[in-house]
């Protein structure tokens, strides 16, 4: 029995095909690929990921479609949400590793000569990290992780493996690795001194968000408090704001500094002044604040009536001036590493900071009119979808020189 299946995408795109009940899931999702993709509704660096029910249940890729309608009590016709998923490149030292859309990973550049080798044939991956010297994880759609590269930066997971299971995602400095589990249990491996160890342990308890920088890590504990540990000049000791951390449900981190949101809608920070851990001198405009957006060595807030501040090193957006008459009914806020922009409530954009990392809009100013969504893909490029569904993609591949040389 052949089946009317319409595969759409979130933008609007949508395909009809035709299918026996025998082929499985895979082969349909294949075939909606391949025609979105001829139809030119699919990036050349995008896939179709997973295919979704309209009450959010992904179908087993191995499933033949009879059994899995048959579940989930669908009709001879049925439409399915098509989530489409894009390359994710990952540089760690002299080594490079891809997550393609279809959750299988590459790698090249210079690998580390220690430590365990990328398992031939990975699989099923969603999430990919790299610390530094070529060390990698990967997290699977299973919640379990696997590790290479360098092994005293994270390559070498053998002593916490046990542990890392049920993992919903990972952090990673420069020498460490930090993965949390649905169970609130984090497991930490690598460079004892910069993350890897976490109050004398490999664990740590209560946790229901982390956050990782260039060298330390953060973590929400589930009473509000934040736990941090790593190398202090980074954010890895937080005991100077401690009474102020309480309450605290989002943190995000520049490369050497951390920011906190409380739910007295506060923003405390702490770490490396030049990387925005220092805001002592305008403390009072960081109230009222809905969001925190975070660079690679400056921060942006978004408060409640619109607005926004920004700190952090000048050049990599810490300073707005240039725009600040500009940044009004802003609705969102995005960074792409080096630069930010900001969508407001008329449908047009707003960017500020390093020019190669997205500030400069010129090129493509005429286009980003009715923007519905804007999304950073770091490190240095921004893309907008407009009302019409269209997307509109600016700033630069690769990560700036100037990035690059920041820590060397």
């Amino acid at each position: 029995m052949a089946r009317h299946i319409t595969v759409a995408l979130l933008s609007g795109s949508s395909v009809t095909l035709q299918l026996e009940e025998t082929a499985t899931v895979s082969e349909l999702r294949s075939q909606a690929e391949e025609e979105l993709r001829e139809r030119k509704w699919l990036e050349p660096a995008a896939c179709l990921r997973w295919l979704v029910t309209t009450n959010g249940t992904k179908l087993p890729p191995a499933e033949q479609l009879a059994a899995a309608f048959q579940d989930l009590n669908l009709g001879a016709e049925v439409t399915l949400t098509g989530i489409t998923a894009r390359s994710r490149r990952v540089k760690s030292g002299r080594a490079y590793a891809e997550l393609a859309g279809d959750g299988s990973v590459r790698t090249w550049g210079k690998a580390s000569a220690e430590g365990p080798e990328l398992p031939a044939g990975l699989r099923d991956v969603k999430e990919l990290h790299g610390s530094d010297d070529g060390a990698f994880a990967a997290l699977q759609e299973d919640g379990s992780v696997v590790t290479w590269g360098h092994p005293d930066k994270g390559g070498d997971s053998e002593v916490v493996h046990a542990q890392l299971h049920d993992v919903t995602t990972i952090e990673a400095t420069s020498f460490a690795f930090a993965a949390l589990r649905s169970d609130g249990l984090v497991v930490t491996w690598g460079h004892p001194n910069r993350g890897g160890i976490v109050n004398g342990f490999h664990e740590l308890a209560d946790v229901t968000g982390i956050k990782g920088n260039f060298r330390a890590f953060a973590a929400i504990r589930a009473d509000g408090s934040v736990t941090t540990w790593g190398q202090a000049g980074f954010g890895g000791e937080s005991q100077g704001v401690s009474e102020q951390l309480k309450d605290v449900f989002q943190i995000e981190a520049t490369s050497g500094a951390f920011a906190a949101l409380t739910r007295d809608e506060d923003v405390v920070t702490w770490g490396m002044a030049l990387a925005g851990g220092d805001t002592a001198a305008f403390r009072d405009q960081l109230q009222g604040v809905s969001k925190i957006c975070a660079g690679s060595l400056a921060f942006a807030v978004l408060r409640k009536d619109g607005s926004v501040v920004t700190w952090g090193h000048a050049e990599f957006g810490g300073d707005s001036r240039e725009v600040q008459d500009r940044l009004k009914d802003v609705r969102d806020l995005v960074s792409s590493g080096g630069a930010f922009a900001a969508l407001l409530a008329d449908g047009s954009v707003v960017a500020w900071g390093f020019a190669e990392s997205g500030s400069d809009i010129s090129e493509v100013a005429e286009l980003l009119q009715g923007v519905r969504h804007l999304a950073a893909e770091p490190p240095s490029s921004f893309v907008a979808t407009l009302s019409t569904g269209e997307v509109v993609r600016w700033g630069a591949e690769a990560v700036p020189v100037a990035l690059q040389l920041l820590w060397i």
